[in-house]
């Protein structure tokens, strides 16, 4: 799963580079089939590729949880900080904000 999402933030990164590269020094394009402007392009491109990166930095921070809790008995809060900060932004800020968790 996680090549799967690298490989599709290469991919949108790689799409973005092209298509803006493609219409460098022109007018701005209009995508008449789509109804979608040149600029807004770019910011679906990087939402993909923000998805992408989110997969494997989702399952790298649930191994890293695992990895520690084995090395050593820990409470069980520390597993929810890492449990956390897998699930969303406001877990990684807290697990930012109470360091290493551990």
């Amino acid at each position: 799963m996680e090549f799967v999402g690298l490989s599709l933030a290469y991919a949108s990164m790689a799409a973005t580079v092209a298509v803006l590269y493609h219409y460098s020094h022109t007018p701005g394009p209009e995508f008449t089939h789509w109804k979608v402007k040149l600029g807004s392009i770019a910011p679906i491109f990087m939402v993909i590729l923000r998805a992408g990166i989110g997969i494997p930095l989702a399952s790298g921070i649930g191994q890293h949880m695992w990895t520690r809790l084995r090395q050593a008995l820990r409470p069980l809060y520390k597993m929810d900080l890492y449990e956390s900060a897998s699930q969303g932004i406001s877990g990684n800020i807290k697990l930012l904000l109470r360091g290493r968790a551990g």
